[in-house]
């Protein structure tokens, strides 16, 4: 990845939202077990975009068992 693209951990604050977006929307992509693998590499002890990128991805799947 090149240093600008906001999927990179080395982006400014600015970017964070962007890294956020992108990094969510590929891990929808994924199954459980890629998932969690995927997030573990991307997020590299950054905690709290972990968290973040959790809380998203479950709020997806309360959604989809909602509606069935």
């Amino acid at each position: 990845m090149k240093r600008d693209d906001p999927r990179s951990p080395d982006v400014n604050d600015e970017s964070r939202a962007a890294r956020t977006v992108f990094l969510f929307r590929d891990a929808l992509d994924l199954d459980t077990g890629a998932r969690a693998a995927f997030l573990d590499r991307e997020c590299a002890g950054d905690n709290d975009l972990r968290a973040e990128l959790d809380g998203l991805l479950a709020s997806v799947a309360r959604q989809a068992e909602s509606t069935g």
